[in-house]
């Protein structure tokens, strides 16, 4: 585990997903290694393959559930065919391990919005009041020193 995170470090992403994948043969459950080798993937450019790892390591490795959601979240959104419904979920999921998390509570907002316009109800007025509010977080965000 540790030469594969220090391969990633490395750059060296070919041989970090292959040593993150013989620590999976050996133990399938390593929450840890499902999460990293799904930050791997994602750097590869193979989000969807990514999501089927970080969505099981949620089931065994406490310490990144709240980023494995947040992960799942930004990539169901920016998805070629967004799953807009499914990243609020775990955006939502993300935002109550994490609630002091402007990044994971301004992601939820903008997911919320398109939620808001997705579908057969769309709520133009709801996506406008949730950008606002998304907005209004990021501008106060640059004002802190």
């Amino acid at each position: 585990m540790r030469r594969a995170l220090m391969l990633r470090l490395m750059g060296n992403l070919e041989a970090a997903g292959s040593d993150f994948l013989e620590v999976l043969e050996l133990e399938p459950e390593d929450g840890l290694a499902l999460f990293w080798y799904g930050k791997i993937l994602i750097e590869q450019q193979r989000h969807q393959e990514a999501v089927v790892y970080l969505k099981a390591s949620l089931d065994y490795h406490e310490p990144t559930r709240m980023a494995a959601h947040a992960i799942l979240g930004a990539l169901l959104m920016t998805a070629s065919e967004p799953h807009f419904m499914q990243a609020q979920l775990h955006l939502k999921e993300a935002a109550q391990l994490a609630p002091a998390s402007q990044a994971v509570r301004i992601t939820l907002l903008i997911c919320s919005a398109a939620v808001a316009l997705s579908g057969k109800n769309r709520d133009r007025k709801k996506a406008l009041s949730l950008l606002d509010r998304a907005l209004a977080a990021l501008e106060g965000e640059q004002r802190e020193p």
